[in-house]
């Protein structure tokens, strides 16, 4: 799915739930929300825990388009050409994040987008599983270094306790491989002059 599609469907989903339910999308939508010029197979919202069925029940009642195989977990969003795009949403325990009524978002065109630091830190979590195909450990790597682009290119700050899973054996292996990213990582306050080689 290219930037526009992504956009447009993103929007849709936004004009259905802002106001009534708190959500903010994650992943690769996110991503492109922000900016970058990937392309995506799915669009990712996260949503409070215990939430997920009322967000569900909405997107049917509201949302032209939106379709849900009731005997799985799988949810798709009708492009207007009728294309068929995945749609998760994932309550904040499935994925490991903290995610409330109060936890800060930012807007982008009026859709509800993660932070970046914490949009970044779910992408490092995948980049290191093991589990995960050289396709997606690319898509996250490109992923992990745009965001970190984007965070000092606006000049937003994180530090290791909202980016804890950034530890010494990630930043030995990533910066072996991406040595271009250095200074973003610099910038954003995550490496001090201890890594300045």
């Amino acid at each position: 799915m290219q930037g526009p599609v992504i956009r447009d469907n993103c929007r849709r989903i936004a004009y259905v739930l802002n106001g009534s339910i708190k959500y903010a999308f994650l992943g690769g939508a996110a991503v492109v929300l922000l900016g970058s010029r990937r392309v995506t197979s799915d669009l990712d919202i996260i949503v409070p825990n215990g939430t997920k069925a009322r967000v569900i029940e909405r997107l049917q009642r509201q949302m032209q388009g939106f379709g849900r195989q009731e005997a799985s977990t799988r949810s798709w969003v009708l492009t207007p050409d009728n294309e068929a795009h995945n749609l998760d949403i994932l309550e904040a325990q499935e994925i490991y994040a903290e995610f409330a009524d109060n936890t800060s978002c930012e807007a982008v065109d009026g859709i509800r987008v993660m932070r970046p630091a914490a949009i970044l830190r779910t992408k490092i979590i995948s980049w290191q599983s093991k589990e995960r195909k050289q396709e997606k450990t690319l898509t996250d790597a490109e992923d992990i270094a745009f965001l970190v682009g984007y965070m000092a290119a606006h000049r937003t700050k994180t530090n290791r306790r909202e980016l804890d899973v950034a530890d010494e054996d990630f930043f030995d292996e990533w910066l072996m491989r991406y040595p271009g990213t250095r200074e973003s990582w610099r910038a954003i306050g995550m490496l001090g002059s201890r890594r300045a080689s």
